[in-house]
């Protein structure tokens, strides 16, 4: 819905009312150059609003889209969204929680790729928590895939962030395009090998890698 001052609003409770919505619609605000207002923030999670992971993207948001942002603080149900221009440049953000670096790049990165010139982001948070897709998801699924696009990106992990600590740190480079390339998938291909991951945090002991290696090697 459009109100009289031009800005489209969006109910941020309906299908499953959680943060996706709020990440969608604020990279398409910002793509598009059209204001927004979600209202009903995250109204189907136990705890609504806004948490310390969505401020924080909403907050680099602001940043390089020269965005006008209110209603923007932790709990907070409904914002207003006003961007400007699209900029490139060097972005830092620290979630000081477990909350997901994956999720924050879902927000930042449709944006970024169309910016003029390269950007880079340095994100801390959590890389491996429950409820988001791990940032390895990121580096072999979602990349490969994107890059077919044409979309271009180097990513490094310095430090892993679990739950409940965080402190995880991904720093990320993003290329800009200005067309994405069709593609065509119709084969799935063949399946050579299956690679996994194991990683120790806090107090688990080491041997838990070994056992998880050896028993599935």
């Amino acid at each position: 819905m459009i109100s009289e001052d031009g800005i489209i609003s969006i109910d941020g409770g309906i299908f499953e009312g959680g943060g996706q919505i709020l990440r969608i619609a604020c990279a398409y605000s910002a793509l598009l150059n059209k204001p927004i207002r979600i209202f009903n923030i995250r109204a189907g999670r136990r705890v609504p609003g806004l948490s310390a992971q969505h401020l924080c993207g909403l907050k680099i948001a602001k940043k390089f889209c020269k965005a006008r942002l209110s209603g923007a603080e932790i709990g907070s149900t409904e914002i207003t969204f006003i961007p400007s221009k699209l900029t490139s440049g060097y972005y830092q953000a620290d979630i000081k929680t477990a909350g997901s670096v994956s999720l924050l790049i879902q927000l930042l990165l449709p944006c970024l790729i169309f910016g003029q010139n390269e950007s880079r982001l340095c994100l801390k948070g959590g890389t491996n928590v429950h409820f988001a897709p791990p940032i390895d998801y990121f580096t072999d699924v979602f990349c490969p895939i994107a890059e077919k696009f044409g979309i271009r990106t180097t990513c490094s992990i310095p430090r892993r962030g679990f739950f409940p600590k965080g402190g995880g740190e991904v720093n990320l480079s993003i290329y800009p395009v200005h067309i994405l390339c069709p593609i065509t998938l119709l084969n799935r291909g063949n399946l050579y090998q299956i690679d996994g991951k194991a990683y120790v945090a806090g107090g688990i002991p080491f041997s838990v890698s070994y056992i998880i290696y050896y028993n599935t090697s």
